[in-house]
């Protein structure tokens, strides 16, 4: 049987160990819409929600 010091340890570990998840998620998340709304610009200048982004310049 865990004791209550150990198990608030624990729960103190998960808490901080989802927070640095969710942190990761939510940078990863903005940079890809950063991303898509500057590199997945369309000739109208609108980003088409669904549509692939696209590179703007391809190296030939």
């Amino acid at each position: 049987m865990i004791d209550e010091g150990a198990r608030g340890q624990l729960l103190a570990a998960q808490t901080l160990q989802l927070d640095l998840l969710l942190h990761d998620v939510v940078a990863h998340v903005s940079q890809r819409i950063g991303r898509s709304t500057v590199n997945g610009l369309n000739r109208d200048g609108v980003h088409h929600i669904g549509e692939p982004i696209s590179m703007q310049a391809h190296i030939s």
